[in-house]
C-alpha cells in the first residue's frame, strides 16, 4: 500500500474512532470524502498551523459541515492545535471538537452546518478576496490571490441558498472560488435518483463554472490534477468527484451510514478492510514520519506569502496601514462622523438611513452594502459609489439580484473573510427569506448590519404579504440581536453608531411612510430607551413605551392624558435588547419600579415587551395579519388611535391604583 493511501486510510479510521467513540455522528462522508480533503491540505492549501487565522492564507469551508470528524482528523495530522484528548473529546460538552465545526476551533475558517450556508459563505469569501485585490494590490505586489475551496454535498446543492450563491458567483466569474463536490448521490432518506435528479455537470456549466470530473474519488492523482487545472481557470470551478459513502465499511453506499456510527466491531471490520494496524486515537508512526514530509511541504507553501507581506508592509506603507486598520474592524473617527451628520426630520426612517450610509460610504472605502434588488426602496447603497462587477471589485455596493438568503450568507463569508462591515436590506416581511443565514451572523458575531423597512402595517395598499407582523419579535428572540426601531433622525444615528461600536449584527428597521418630527437626543437614543417626553410635577402614575412610528403616537395621547389629570411619562425604546444591558440603575431610572401602569404601543406582534411592562402592564400590538387599504385607514382599523392609547393606560391606572405611588428615584 502507498504511503499516501495508507494515511488517508488511517485518518478515515481516526475519524470513525471519534464517532464511534463519541456515539453519535457522521462516518459516511468521512469515509468518502477524505481523499479530497487531505489532497487539498496535503498539496493545495496555503495555511500557517501557528497563525491559523493569518488574513493571507488560502481558506476552506465545509459546507457540508456534519463532515466534522473528517476535518478535525486532517487538521490535527497536518499540525494544527488539536490535541488527541480534543479527538477522544469529539462532540463532548465545551469541547473544540463541536459536532460541526465552529471557527473557535483552530484552523476552522467558518461555522457550518445548516446544507448550503458554507456555499454562500464561500461565494461571499471570494468576492471578499476579489476586493482586497482591487484595493490593495499593487503592480510591485500581488499581496491577495488567495483561493477559497468549498467541500459541498448532494444536500448542500439542493437547498436553494446554494443555488442563488453559486449563480451570483458566475455572474461574478470569481476564478478564485474552487467548489469541491463529494458526489456519492446518496442523503439520508434516499438516492438523489429519487429527489434531485439534475445533471449537476450540465447546471454548474450553464451557470459559468468550470467543470472538472473526477471518476475515481479515492484516486489522489486524479484529485490533485483536477485542483491543480483548476486554480489556473479565469472562472469559477467545480470539482465533480464520484465518491463511495461510507467507502471501506459494511454500509458502504446505503443510506443507514450518513449519520449512524459504526459499532465496535464494525469499525475493527473497517481497519481489517483497510488493512490498518494502529492504536485508537492515533496514526502510525509510518503515516507521522510520512506526514512530517507532508507538513514542511505546507510551510513552503505559505512561506511566500509572509514574504510578500513583509516587502509590502515595506514599499506600500500607506495602503499596509490602511489594511491592518480594515482587519481590525477599525474606522477611525466613526462616530464624530456620524455625530456631525445633520439631521433632516419629517422623512422616512429608510431615507434617514440612507443618508447616513451615504456619509459613512463616502468617507470609508471598506465598508460594502446592497439589497435584493430592493436599493431604491430601502435606500440601501452608497450612491456616490460604484457597484462591484466582474470586470472591477473595487465598488462597495453589491447587486444581490433577488436572493435574500444568499444574500445575508454572502455578507457573512465577507465578513468572515476580512472583517468587511456590511450593510444588507431588503423589506421586513420578506426577513424570514434570510433568517436561516441570520441565525449564524449571530452565532459567529459579524458585523452585518440588516436594514429592513416597509416596517408594518402602515405598508397599507400592499397588503398582509407585505405588512411584518410577527417579524420583530422573531428577531428579538434572537440571541446577540440588536433590533432597533427608530423613530427619528437621532436614533437612526445611534443605531448605526451601536453598530460600529459594537462590531455586532444588527437590524435597522426603517418606515416606508414619513416620521412626525419628535425631538431627541442621540447619546440618550444610544442607551436603547430615555424619556422622549417628560410628566408633569407629582406622583408618575402611568409611562407609554413605543418604538418607531408609534413614539409620535403615544405623545399625542399624552398631552390628552395630562389634560385630563393624568400624570404621564412616554419612553422611546428604539432597541430593547441594548436597554436591558443598561445598568440596573439606569434602567430603574427610566422605568421607576413602584410604577405598575406601563402600556406598550407598537404595531407589530407584542409578546417581546412583556419583559418590560411585566404582568401588571399591558400591550398595544397586532395578533393577526395586516390588511390592504390606505395606510391611516388600516393602522386606525388596527386600534392605533389616541383614544385607544387613552383607554388602554386610563384602564391601567385604575386597576393598579398607581396614584399611590410618588416617583422612584
Amino acid at each position: 500500500m502507498k504511503i499516501e493511501e495508507q494515511t488517508v486510510n488511517e485518518l478515515r479510521v481516526l475519524s470513525n474512532e471519534m464517532i464511534t467513540h463519541a456515539g453519535s455522528g457522521h462516518p459516511g462522508i468521512a469515509l468518502s470524502a477524505m481523499p479530497i480533503v487531505y489532497t487539498l491540505y496535503a498539496k493545495h492549501l496555503r495555511y500557517s498551523t501557528k497563525e491559523d487565522k493569518h488574513f493571507l492564507r488560502d481558506r476552506f469551508v465545509l459546507s457540508a459541515g456534519h463532515g466534522s470528524a473528517m476535518l478535525y482528523a486532517v487538521l490535527h495530522a497536518m499540525g494544527f492545535a488539536i490535541t488527541k484528548a480534543d479527538l477522544e473529546n469529539f462532540r463532548s460538552l465545551n469541547a473544540i471538537t463541536s459536532g460541526h465545526p465552529e471557527i473557535q476551533c483552530p484552523g476552522v475558517d467558518d461555522n457550518t452546518g445548516p446544507l448550503g450556508q458554507g456555499v454562500a459563505n464561500a461565494v461571499g469569501m471570494a468576492i471578499a478576496e476579489k476586493r482586497a485585490e482591487a484595493l490593495y494590490n499593487t503592480e510591485n505586489c500581488t499581496l491577495f490571490d488567495q483561493k477559497i475551496y468549498c467541500l459541498v454535498g448532494d444536500g448542500c446543492l439542493m437547498e436553494g441558498i446554494a443555488y442563488e450563491a453559486l449563480t451570483l458567483a458566475g455572474s461574478l466569474q470569481l476564478n478564485n472560488l474552487i467548489v469541491l463536490y463529494d458526489c456519492n448521490q446518496i442523503t439520508i432518506d434516499s438516492r438523489i435518483s429519487q429527489t434531485f435528479p439534475v445533471d449537476i455537470k450540465a447546471m454548474m456549466e450553464s451557470i459559468g463554472f468550470e467543470v472538472f470530473t473526477v471518476k475515481d474519488g479515492n484516486d489522489l492523482d486524479e484529485i490533485d490534477r483536477a485542483i491543480q487545472k483548476a486554480k489556473q481557470m479565469n472562472k469559477p470551478s467545480f470539482v465533480l468527484c464520484h465518491t463511495i459513502i461510507g467507502y471501506g465499511s459494511l454500509y458502504q453506499d446505503n443510506c443507514r451510514i450518513h449519520g449512524t456510527p459504526l459499532k465496535p466491531e464494525e469499525l475493527q471490520k473497517l481497519c481489517e478492510n483497510f488493512g490498518i494496524k494502529k492504536k485508537p486515537f492515533s496514526l502510525s508512526s509510518e503515516v507521522k514520519t510520512y506526514l512530517e514530509t507532508v507538513k514542511e511541504e505546507s510551510k513552503k507553501r505559505f512561506a511566500p506569502l509572509k514574504e510578500k507581506l513583509a516587502t509590502y508592509k515595506k514599499t506600500e506603507k500607506a495602503k499596509y496601514e490602511k489594511l491592518q486598520q480594515s482587519l481590525l474592524g477599525h474606522l477611525e473617527g466613526i462616530e464624530k462622523v456620524i455625530d456631525a451628520i445633520p439631521c433632516q426630520e419629517g422623512i422616512a426612517s429608510r431615507d434617514m438611513s440612507g443618508m447616513v450610509l451615504g456619509v459613512i460610504g463616502k468617507l470609508y472605502n471598506t465598508i460594502v452594502c446592497g439589497s435584493a434588488d430592493l436599493k431604491n426602496s430601502t435606500k440601501c447603497e452608497i450612491t456616490s459609489q460604484k457597484a462591484i462587477t466582474k470586470e472591477d471589485f473595487s465598488g462597495q455596493n453589491i447587486l444581490f439580484g433577488l436572493r435574500e438568503h444568499a444574500m445575508a450568507g454572502i455578507a457573512n463569508g465577507m465578513a468572515l473573510f476580512d472583517h468587511t462591515p456590511m450593510a444588507i436590506s431588503t423589506f421586513l416581511s420578506f426577513v424570514d427569506y434570510m433568517k436561516a443565514a441570520m441565525r449564524m451572523s449571530c452565532m459567529m458575531n459579524l458585523p452585518i448590519l440588516y436594514i429592513l423597512t416597509h416596517d408594518s402595517i402602515l405598508v397599507g395598499e400592499d397588503g398582509p404579504t407585505h405588512q411584518p407582523v410577527e417579524q420583530l419579535t422573531g428577531l428579538r428572540a434572537t440571541p446577540n440581536l440588536d433590533v432597533w426601531r427608530p423613530c427619528n433622525f437621532e436614533e437612526v444615528k445611534a443605531c448605526y453608531q451601536s453598530f460600529f461600536m459594537k462590531k455586532s449584527p444588527t437590524c435597522l428597521i426603517g418606515t416606508r411612510q414619513k416620521l412626525p418630527i419628535v425631538d431627541a437626543d442621540t447619546s440618550q437614543a444610544c442607551k436603547g430607551a430615555y424619556i422622549i417626553s417628560s410628566e408633569g410635577k407629582g406622583n408618575l402614575e402611568g409611562i407609554i413605551l413605543a418604538s418607531g412610528s408609534e413614539v409620535s403616537l403615544a405623545i399625542k395621547a399624552q398631552i390628552d392624558l395630562m389634560k385630563k389629570g393624568y400624570n404621564i411619562r412616554v419612553v422611546s425604546v428604539p432597541c430593547l435588547e441594548v436597554f436591558l444591558s443598561q445598568p440596573e440603575s439606569y434602567q430603574k431610572k427610566i422605568l421607576p419600579p413602584r410604577v405598575q401602569s406601563l402600556l406598550a404601543v407598537e404595531a407589530s406582534e407584542g409578546s417581546s415587551w412583556y419583559q418590560v411592562v411585566g404582568t401588571l402592564g399591558d400591550v398595544l400590538s397586532i395578533h393577526q395579519y395586516g390588511k390592504s387599504g390606505k395606510a391611516e385607514q388600516v393602522y386606525k382599523d388596527y386600534g392605533f388611535t389616541v383614544e385607544e392609547v387613552e383607554k388602554k393606560m386610563i384602564k391601567l391606572i385604575k386597576k393598579n391604583h398607581s396614584k399611590i405611588y410618588t416617583i422612584f428615584e
